[in-house]
């Protein structure tokens, strides 16, 4: 019998991600964009927190190599209400050129089975890419996503 867990305030996380200077496009990637979809009729809540360990580009290293980095918070979005079958996107800029390691996390109404996230109320994913602009000002979403970067639901893990 598979045990599910059902409450509120459920921390889920991306790991760590590294995000390359440029994309299969042979574009930089400058944004990564987190969706969180709300799949049923009811109103639910979440946060979000993107850190990074952004390493010192000026340093060379010997490999094998081993190095603690920083971690800061890159952006905070404070909780939220999603409303029934909607998505709720963030857009954040990431410098360029800066091959930053991200981690994702939510707190909210997410479920869980067998201390792995499930479906049925909130889902989030991560992808990071080349941002969409118009006129040269921002706009939602990405030109071009960096597939390996993308974390679908069902790799992200509860904390």
């Amino acid at each position: 019998m598979l045990s599910c867990e059902n409450r509120k305030g459920l921390t889920v996380s991306s790991g760590p991600i590294h995000i390359p200077a440029l994309n299969q496009g042979n574009l930089v990637n400058d944004r990564i964009v987190i969706t969180i979809k709300n799949h049923s009729n009811q109103s639910f809540q979440a946060s979000v927190i993107v850190e990074e360990c952004r390493p010192d580009l000026t340093t060379t290293i010997m490999l094998p190599s081993a190095s603690n980095i920083k971690e800061r918070t890159l952006a905070s979005f404070p909780k939220e209400t999603i409303p029934g079958n909607k998505c709720r996107v963030y857009n954040v800029a990431i410098p360029v050129n800066s091959f930053p390691f991200i981690k994702v996390s939510s707190k909210g109404d997410y479920e869980a089975i067998e201390g792995r996230p499930a479906g049925g109320k909130l889902e989030i994913s991560v992808v990071a890419g080349t941002g969409r602009t118009l006129t040269d000002i921002p706009a939602h979403g990405l030109r071009i996503a960096d597939a390996a970067t993308f974390v679908p639901y069902g790799s992200w893990f509860i904390e």
